[in-house]
């Protein structure tokens, strides 16, 4: 096999290593809590090869071919990208065409590297669970990467004119700027999305890796160290921290916005400068420098390693829509083991189909052979030819089946959050249509006026009862049901709310009275930690129960806050903890698509489950020697199970008809009888005003 002279094994490693991180923590983050840090160490890797080779061009030739440098760019990153898009298109088509719209409006930014900023600019959460995953998520990171190719090479051409200390010095001012506006940025227990897109917060990672850069190039004598067993300390140390980090930081620490990201870069950092310290030491070949004993080069110039390195981008594009397409207990019925096993094959089999097949040739030229090559075979120029017309062709199919997906209704989706409620007020007068829904007057609900989305409701807090309610998405989806089995309740739920807003509420608009029950469930929009359970129940004044409600979600932190409410409930015996995962696992019909919003049936059994819970509680509610309130009317035709937009964090209020096609050709055949009976009256009449005329 030819290795370039040039090659550094250990950087593919390090890439194993950081995609290995991410795939693990994407499955259970119970198995590698802080594996989000692998995309940190992506970006300090980056970071350090565009500027090595940037600074090499600029020492060889005086100037930056900016050019080839971005051709090169494109041409490593958009054949494995469109080859995605293209399969994942054509795959929820065929199977999910409900989220075919989603896929629509989220694919045009991933393609063009913008879809951080669309996060950010639609002020989308990162942590907000609402229906199937986005299956093109993960690209927000590739578009920050590409907005550093972006940017940087003409900040290099400005930066390479100064002596190498003053450029070191100016790397390590703008990557502190980074890390210190993160830091300013964040607001501990709200949504960190913004801090988690932005190009600008994140960019930190890159100056690690930039300033390694050009310690490598500028300092070689002091980097060409002699090898002994002390020095390999350092390598271990750092690869120890580094997993150390990967291990134990969770995604809802604070302290990963006040240095937990810059020190898990600065670690990696330092990674690669030991690792190429050990490198240069040896001047002979390649496998000569391979048979070094140190043993974390040796770990991370491993063929393994190498090997998952070399396809780590096109692993990394994988494995997020895979997972969202293959989910337990909505795609497939397996234990996680081999739920687990199942997805790493189908992500390593499309990774190296990808690879050898369009990645690698196209970075061979390909394309320019195909492009450039005279033939004079006219056979196979026709052939290019008849490809090129059938590709246009399926285009234009696929095309029209995707338009024709986005009309089709789906069921079996979300409760709409307002069903039909007894009329109070006066109802409006013919002349004066409404179009709000039948809701009685003492629940408040926040509607998106342009798209008719429910994205919060809440009951009047004057009104309160004995049993205050504080959910998110998917209490929206069985609120109805739960006001009939829980009579004069207060329900407060509201889209992508966090564990941490509990509080927050307790603290600033509801004071529960002795007496009374405070259920919350929330948890579905990302991880929390002990202390929010402890804010909330700090919040509690005495003689207040505190019923906590667990998660059934297909989320990879399902069973890591499943566990937390079950230890914190166990450890306050003033704390009550209802299992809905346990009662409703073994019936799917209580769910949506999404494995997680409930449907009219669901709804019921929700409420169902957290009456017979809180009648246990021995409270002597009224409810609880009442009977079971009838299943509910709903307002409109099956709208028990109504759509919910992919690309939307609410409720769909009114379902779309649609009119068959059999129905539209009888018309067009209706239309054309009548058209040619009247072109047959209008030629008789002419013929008869001739007649008598003569």
């Amino acid at each position: 096999m030819y290795i370039p002279k040039n090659y550094i094994p250990y950087l593919d490693g390090l890439r194993a290593l950081a995609v290995i991180a991410v795939i693990l923590y994407h499955s259970d983050n119970t198995w590698l809590p802080g594996g989000y840090l692998g995309v940190e160490v992506f970006f300090v890797i980056s970071g350090f090869i565009i500027t090595n080779l940037l600074y090499n061009e600029w020492q060889t030739t005086g100037n930056i071919n900016f050019w080839r440098f971005y051709q090169k760019r494109l041409k490593r990153l958009l054949p494995a990208l469109v080859t995605l898009a293209l399969v994942v298109w054509i795959w929820v088509l065929l199977f999910h065409p409900e989220d075919i719209n989603q896929i629509l409006k989220d694919l045009p930014y991933g393609l063009s590297f913008t879809a951080n900023l669309d996060y950010i600019l639609n002020n989308r959460s990162y942590f907000e669970a609402l229906g199937r995953q986005r299956l093109f998520e993960h690209l927000w990171s590739l578009g920050i990467e590409f907005q550093f190719y972006i940017i940087w090479p003409f900040v290099c051409i400005w930066l390479f004119q100064k002596k190498p200390y003053v450029i070191v010095m100016i790397m390590v001012l703008i990557g502190l700027f980074g890390y210190a506006w993160m830091s300013y940025l964040y607001i501990p227990e709200q949504d960190p999305s913004r801090i988690y897109f932005g190009t600008d917060t994140r960019i930190g990672g890159f100056l690690v890796g930039a300033v390694t850069a050009m310690l490598v190039q500028n300092w070689p004598l002091q980097l060409k160290v002699i090898y002994d067993s002390a020095f390999s300390l350092l390598g271990i140390l750092m690869i120890g921290i580094l997993l150390f980090f990967l291990n134990t930081l969770k995604s809802n620490n604070d302290f990963l916005y006040y240095g937990g990201f810059a020190l898990s870069g600065i670690v990696s950092g330092v990674i690669i400068f030991y690792c190429h310290s050990i490198w240069l030491t040896r001047q002979d070949s390649y496998e000569a420098r391979l048979t070094r004993h140190d043993p974390l080069v040796t770990l991370l110039s491993n063929r393994i390693m190498v090997w998952l390195g070399l396809r780590s981008y096109g692993i990394y594009l994988w494995h997020w829509p895979i997972f969202g397409l293959v989910q337990k207990d909505i795609d497939i019925d397996l234990e996680d083991p081999f739920l687990f096993i199942l997805r790493l094959i189908l992500i390593l089999s499309f990774t190296e189909i990808s690879y050898r097949l369009i990645e690698t040739p196209i970075r061979q030229g390909f394309i320019r052979t195909l492009l450039t090559k005279q033939r004079k075979n006219y056979w196979q120029m026709g052939m290019r030819v008849a490809i090129l017309v059938f590709m246009f062709i399926g285009g234009c199919c696929l095309y029209l089946f995707t338009i024709e997906a986005m009309d089709r209704k789906q069921d079996n989706e979300m409760v709409v959050a307002t069903t039909s409620f007894p009329q109070i007020q006066k109802p409006p007068s013919s002349s004066q249509p409404s179009n709000t829904p039948n809701i009685k007057p003492h629940i408040l609900y926040d509607i998106n006026p342009s798209n008719k989305y429910i994205n919060k409701v809440q009951t009047n807090k004057d009104n309160q009862g004995r049993i205050l309610a504080i959910g998110d998405s998917v209490m929206i989806s069985g609120f109805a049901e739960l006001l009939q089995h829980l009579p004069g309740s207060v329900i407060d739920a509201r889209v992508g709310r966090q564990m941490s807003d509990a509080s927050i509420l307790l603290k600033d608009t509801y004071k529960p009275k002795p007496g009374s029950i405070v259920l919350v469930h929330l948890g579905h929009n990302g991880q929390f930690g002990k202390w929010h359970l402890k804010h909330i129940m700090d919040r509690i004044p005495e003689h207040v129960v505190l019923v906590f409600i667990n998660l059934k979600l297909p989320r990879n932190y399902e069973n890591t806050n499943n566990q937390l409410l079950s230890d914190f409930a166990n450890h306050h015996s003033e704390v009550q903890l209802i299992d809905w995962k346990g009662k409703s696992s073994q019936d799917r019909k209580n769910f949506a698509n999404d494995g997680m919003h409930l449907t009219m049936h669901g709804a019921r059994s929700y409420a169902k489950t957290v009456r017979n819970a809180l009648c246990n509680l021995d409270m002597q509610f009224i409810f609880c020697k009442q009977p079971l309130p009838a299943p509910l009317e709903v307002q409109y035709p099956k709208a028990t199970e109504e759509i919910i937009a992919s690309n939307s964090p609410t409720t769909k209020l009114q379902p779309k008809t649609r009119k068959s096609k059999k129905s539209s050709r009888n018309r067009s055949k209706i239309g054309r009888k009548n058209r040619k009976r009247n072109r047959n009256r209008r030629r008789n009449r002419r013929k008869n005003r001739k007649k008598r005329e003569r």
